[in-house]
């Protein structure tokens, strides 16, 4: 599974890279802060080649998330990076 992400969802660690994942919360859009491992690719533009580590259905924490540990809860919000226009 592959796909690409906001550069800024990726932390490198003494581990690794990773990104902070969403999963399951009580309240309407909030989700639960979980760590995962990935590897990443080319990066451009303020995106980054996710190529391992991640579902297509993935909701991932891109600012905030070296502050966030395990099971912390967190608002959804919708993405606002916008890709270049081509041909511009």
């Amino acid at each position: 599974q592959g796909g690409t992400g906001a550069e800024t969802a990726v932390a490198d660690t003494a581990y690794g890279e990773g990104v902070c994942v969403g999963g399951e919360g009580g309240a309407a859009k909030a989700v639960v802060g979980q760590r995962g491992s990935v590897r990443t690719g080319e990066r451009q533009a303020g995106r980054v080649v996710i190529e391992q580590g991640l579902r297509e259905d993935d909701q991932v924490v891109v600012s905030g998330q070296l502050r966030l540990s395990d099971g912390t809860a967190v608002q959804a919000t919708v993405d606002t990076l916008q890709a270049p226009a081509s041909g511009a």
